[in-house]
């Protein structure tokens, strides 16, 4: 198929036509799931405060000082401009599109970015530039085999807390171990095999409509956010604390 060709702009056309259309469903489907556990109001509240920290960040008297290059040396601010900002987004599209499962593991870049930024400005007190600080940060880790749960559990508690690094850890953990890695969607489809019911949806077709099966899997998205959204605001929290902590000396 010829890239510029009628035919391809024809499929072009009806691609954009079906996505429409899945996503309108989806939403409308989304809006009966009870409130609590909503995914669709927890993805748009999750995108709406990345903005709103994002906009405070800037904003603050603690960032008064560093206003002008607090880009360059904060990796935390980094990370929630360029790289939890558009995921946040990512996670609401592929919502409205039925892409689950992808849902579930951009929840798990989110918390464990935001955890290694918060670690790097941390380690380097917003010396030096901030991406160069987090691919050190990277390569030590990776020197002396320091695993994801390592890290959470004797550096990153160092930092929250041993209460929040262990709620970290264990969020990180069920977002990978139920949807990032093949045993989780395996463990999901024998599952429903098992209860006679239909496969989920996005083992079919991606884009794809929600049906009433799906309603668990949706429910605990919702949940998952809710969750990120809590230690974002957290790790923000934190993030403020070293700020103070730095403008006094």
């Amino acid at each position: 198929m010829n890239p510029g060709s009628n035919e391809a702009h024809d499929v072009c056309e009806s691609i954009i036509t079906y996505l429409t259309n899945v996503a309108k469903a989806n939403c409308g489907k989304l809006r009966k799931i009870d409130k609590q556990d909503n995914p669709m109001e927890e993805a748009i509240k999750l995108v709406n405060e990345v903005v709103e920290l994002s906009y405070k960040a800037y904003h603050t008297d603690e960032t008064k000082k560093y206003r002008e290059t607090l880009l360059l040396r904060s990796m935390f601010l980094t990370a929630l401009d360029f790289i939890v900002m558009p995921t946040a987004y990512g996670v609401f599209t592929d919502l409205l599109l039925g892409n689950l499962p992808t849902c579930f593991t951009q929840l798990r870049l989110i918390v464990e970015t935001l955890a290694k930024a918060l670690a790097t400005d941390y380690a380097t007190e917003f010396k030096g530039i901030s991406i160069f600080n987090a691919e050190e940060l990277e390569r030590y880790l990776e020197q002396h085999k320091i695993s994801i749960s390592k890290f959470f559990d004797k550096y990153f508690s160092e930092i929250v807390g041993e209460d929040v690094a262990s709620e970290t850890l264990k969020l990180w953990s069920k977002l990978s171990r139920d949807w990032a890695h093949f045993r989780g969607i395996v463990k999901k489809l024998r599952e429903r095999t098992a209860k006679g019911t239909m496969l989920p949806s996005y083992s079919v077709a991606i884009p794809i409509e929600y049906d009433e099966e799906d309603e668990d899997d949706l429910k605990e998205l919702g949940k998952r956010i809710k969750e990120t959204r809590e230690l974002l605001h957290t790790f923000f929290e934190k993030w403020i604390e070293l700020l103070r902590k730095i403008n006094k000396t």
